[in-house]
């Protein structure tokens, strides 16, 4: 089981990169995020990177729609995004990522992720079965709420 988030994508204005990025997180992601975080705290870092990447880019588009946003806007996959490196950056409490564009060298990054919202996602991942209603009316995450509501049609 993995959650997924779609988050905006930052280039510089020379760039014909992607608007946002699809990124997926196991449970094995999450504790390693939270480890990191805990580490930068303890450390007093800035971040804690290391080489890990989008599953899929996603530009706007009319014509062919793979994603809509809560916005209405329409996305569509952004296939010839090439990418030379892909850091996830942790610190004391987001993740995010950047890199470089292949061929033009132009540097990219991505909205923030808290990690608070991931150590939901565990939550609700890991915990025993026989207890997922107590969270049924919670105030969780849209992410956590998904994951919740897949594994209670599990139990049906």
């Amino acid at each position: 089981m993995h959650v997924e988030f779609i988050i905006d994508v930052y280039t510089n204005e020379y760039s014909d990169g992607p608007s946002k990025a699809k990124v997926a997180f196991d449970k094995k992601d999450i504790l390693w995020i939270k480890k990191a975080s805990e580490t930068c705290k303890k450390l007093k870092a800035y971040s804690i990177k290391r080489f890990d990447g989008a599953e899929e880019f996603y530009s706007p588009s009319e014509n062919e729609v793979v994603y809509t946003d809560e916005k209405g806007e329409t996305y569509a996959l952004h296939e010839d995004f090439h990418h030379d490196t892909f850091f996830q950056c942790v610190d004391d409490d987001s993740v995010h990522y950047e890199g470089i564009e292949k061929y033009n060298d132009s540097p990219f990054s991505t909205e923030s992720i808290s990690i608070k919202k991931l150590l939901e996602c565990y939550k609700v991942m890991t915990m025993p079965a026989s207890r997922l209603p107590l969270l049924v009316n919670t105030d969780q995450c849209p992410q956590a709420k998904g994951i919740l509501e897949q594994r209670l049609k599990g139990l049906k």
